[in-house]
């Protein structure tokens, strides 16, 4: 994994959500307010200069809304590590990277759900290595 230098300002659209709904969760955030989610990963693509936070491969957001990008927000803390009444690990912005996502040939991971073979390269090779 590389060194990810985040911009100290967030998205102003996380922002403002995240103080008006303190505990929300990241997949509400993302289906209901789609133009903070675009915001977010626009902010993302640009800090981390357009490559995979592990594989370093390209990676880039669609123009069109019905299009599907080649990448998807990570959580590096996972969201469950949020408490009630805690720190908020779904909307933090340190805690927020772009991972590359692409289709594997199938059979490669016959034992993998498909969820977790349609990852970047290096998290996936780690994957196997392990089983």
């Amino acid at each position: 994994m590389k060194r990810v230098y985040k911009r100290e300002q967030e998205p102003e659209l996380l922002k403002s959500y995240r103080t008006r709904y303190p505990d929300a969760k990241w997949d509400k955030f993302r289906r209901r307010f789609t133009r903070g989610y675009r915001q977010v990963k626009q902010a993302i693509i640009e800090d981390q200069r357009g490559l995979c936070a592990y594989c370093e491969i390209s990676i880039k957001m669609k123009e069109d809304y019905t299009e599907v990008d080649d990448f998807r927000v990570e959580h590096f803390y996972p969201k469950g590590a949020t408490q009630d009444g805690g720190h908020n690990y779904h909307l933090d912005w340190r805690n927020l990277l772009a991972k590359k996502m692409f289709p594997m040939p199938s059979g490669v991971f016959p034992q993998l759900s498909v969820i977790v073979a349609v990852t970047c390269p290096k998290v996936a090779r780690k994957l196997q290595t392990a089983s």
